[in-house]
């Protein structure tokens, strides 16, 4: 993103972030000049952009601070995004991974996870995505348990196989009419 041909069409923007303890600075860089990028790699043909964003971090803990910078890159399939667009879409990419990771830790503790050998760990995941997606869609369905954490329905279900069958039987339905 440095090189004198794309320094000239880089878009940038500056966002701040400020909150917990933490001043964040964001700058975004967007070119969307690709085409060597197309002509260097073939199956690369949906890539729009090549998105740069430079992060400084300052945090304060008991009077000191700590200052930590990052340089990420990222590739893109929007077209033509202002950096405002790509550093909307890159946070809320992450902040769907991370809720998401933080929910199977917390309701699945997949952290602790000794599973290893061979594509198990895969097919585990595979099985606690499928679980998760069965419990948020009961809980969004039955209103009696819209109030309860994915651990305590996962639980309930554990609990009693009526409670169970009702949760698999909800989502098989939903599944069949879409």
């Amino acid at each position: 993103m440095s090189t004198p041909s794309t320094q000239n069409t880089c878009l940038t923007s500056t966002d701040y972030d400020k909150g917990h303890g933490r001043l964040e600075t964001r700058i975004c860089f967007v070119s969307n000049e690709v085409e060597w990028l197309h002509k260097e790699h073939k199956n690369w043909k949906t890539i729009q952009c090549i998105i740069r964003i430079d992060s400084t971090r300052e945090v304060t803990e008991r009077g000191n601070k700590k200052i930590t910078q990052e340089t990420r890159y990222h590739i893109s399939s929007l077209k033509k995004p202002t950096p405002q667009v790509a550093l909307r879409a890159i946070r809320d990419h992450w902040s769907i991974e991370n809720t998401l990771h933080w929910t199977l830790d917390m309701s699945f503790n997949e952290d602790y996870s000794r599973i290893r050998k061979e594509n198990a760990p895969h097919v585990m995941a595979m099985l606690r995505h499928m679980a998760l997606n069965i419990l948020q869609q009961g809980k969004l369905q039955q209103k009696k348990h819209k109030r309860q954490s994915i651990k305590g329905l996962r639980k309930m279900c554990s609990w009693d196989n009526d409670t169970l069958s009702k949760f698999i039987s909800k989502y098989h339905s939903q599944t069949e009419s879409s």
